[in-house]
């Protein structure tokens, strides 16, 4: 991609904060994009949309943009004429602009074909402006988030309404929040920044990278999403304009040509019992972090918690799962057992005793195989990685932890268990080897006699001393 020089001039403080920029699309190779993301997204502190309109049409059309979020727009209400002109041709507008005062507002310009839905998720502007929105693609959901900008002040307001902005989306399973929050995210020393990034991760929200997005160096402007979401993000400084623009996409992995089920996770009901549950409920409840959320929310959220912490969720692999996690299943074997499969329904049409014990004999026969076919596999497979340490416990690993099973504690007090375990054992065994008699001096003298006795010529007279 050639960068327009109106768009994309030289900074002086490039090689402070400009990484990243005119790598976007080779950094995509080999990559697919989710269906749900589309195409590319941006955010850009546009510091005055009517000052900067043609720049952001330009922009829009020449990086190949779907939707690209505004914050600063320094709209007002008779500002549509801008807007229309700041936006191509196949594309919609939605704004939110400050009521009171100067400054502010946010916007966001994406495709036609996207229907985006969206409310005002903040009654205080002049402590944190919220787009709550949702972007539909024939009725679809594809994106659905909160675009955020916070004016300079006192990060301890923002952060006393922050819970209840971030309400609408605690429960969402695939969400994004965006903005210029003005909070130095790379100064991590700062008490205020520790405590707005610990309350996101308990909320289960990631900041991803952490890219320089001010001409100062600073990174001001933020995009989180959940720890499982994969998205690639640039930074391309701009000539008219103190902040960087972030351009990301959605990422997921290459698709294997041959289609596998998907896992399936269940949860072990039973596990939950109410003492245990009310137990849980009330500790999440009283939680301090969740304290400033709604009700409803910390009712959700705890809820939520206690799920996970009485009955985590689990993944239950299919029968055609499990074959294909089973290398060592010939084709000889996929007869036997066909052959087993077969017999079975005959015995289930005559209920013969003749046909039950050959159904036991094919049964037992398809077992031994299994086993002999299973055990030959992995005793080769040990024995070809008797050099390679890696191998040889990943082989071990596959050995002792089969496909689904729970995994195992690895904490610092379960290992010291362990340990006391086999150190009682071994004081055990050690103690079974002392003998409450002494065991009496040995003889300087030992005889020996042998039965029957003889001497030397034959006769029983004398036996034979050593």
């Amino acid at each position: 991609m050639v960068p327009i020089p109106s768009l994309m001039g030289k900074q002086k403080t490039q090689g402070v904060w400009g990484a990243g920029e005119n790598n976007f699309d080779h950094a995509l190779d080999g990559i697919v994009r989710e269906g749900r993301a589309g195409g590319s997204l941006a955010l850009i502190n546009v510091r005055s949309l009517p000052k900067h309109k043609f720049e952001i049409n330009e922009l829009i059309l020449t990086l190949n943009i779907d939707c690209l979020f505004l914050t600063e727009t320094w709209a007002r209400p008779d500002s549509d004429p801008d807007f229309i002109e700041a936006t191509p041709t196949g594309f919609s507008f939605y704004r939110v602009d400050r009521n009171t005062g100067r400054g502010g507002g946010l916007a966001i310009i994406c495709r036609s074909e996207l229907i985006c839905t969206w409310t005002s998720a903040s009654h205080t502007p002049e402590v944190c402006e919220a787009m709550a929105f949702k972007l539909l693609r024939d009725k679809s959901l594809v994106w659905e988030g909160l675009l955020i900008y916070r004016p300079p002040g006192p990060v301890s307001k923002f952060l006393s309404i922050w819970p209840s902005v971030l309400e609408p989306l605690i429960m969402a399973p695939k969400a994004i929040i965006l903005g210029d929050f003005n909070i130095h995210f790379d100064n991590t020393r700062d008490s205020q920044v520790a405590e707005f990034l610990n309350l996101m991760m308990v909320l289960d929200w990631v900041l991803k990278d952490g890219m320089a997005t001010h001409r100062a160096g600073h990174t001001l402007d933020g995009i989180f999403t959940r720890p499982e979401e994969a998205l690639y993000l640039s930074t391309t400084p701009l000539e008219w304009t103190d902040h960087a623009l972030l351009t990301f996409k959605f990422l997921a992995k290459q698709q294997p040509i041959i289609s596998i089920p998907q896992k399936k996770l269940i949860r072990p009901w039973r596990n939950i019992v109410v003492e245990p549950l009310k137990a849980t409920l009330l500790h999440n409840w009283n939680d301090p972090k969740v304290s400033m959320l709604s009700p409803l929310a910390r009712f959700n959220l705890g809820i939520k918690q206690a799920m996970d912490t009485l009955a985590p969720a689990r993944i239950s692999a299919s029968r055609i799962r499990k074959k294909l996690n089973q290398p060592w299943f010939s084709q000889a074997l996929k007869i036997l057992q066909r052959k087993y499969r077969q017999k079975e329904r005959c015995w289930k049409l005559s209920l013969c005793e003749a046909e039950r014990v050959d159904l036991k004999l094919a049964l037992n026969t398809d077992k031994e195989a299994c086993r002999v076919a299973k055990s030959d596999y992995f005793t080769c497979k040990i024995s070809e990685a008797a050099n390679s340490s890696r191998e040889l416990f990943r082989t071990v690993n596959a050995l002792t932890t089969p496909l689904g099973s729970p995994k195992v504690e690895n904490s610092q007090d379960f290992c010291n268990k362990v340990a006391k375990f086999f150190e009682c054992k071994v004081l055990d065994i050690y103690s079974s080897f002392r003998l409450e008699k002494k065991l009496a001096s040995p003889s300087p003298w030992l005889t020996v006699h042998l039965h029957p006795e003889v001497t030397m010529n034959g006769s029983p007279d004398k036996p034979l001393l050593f």
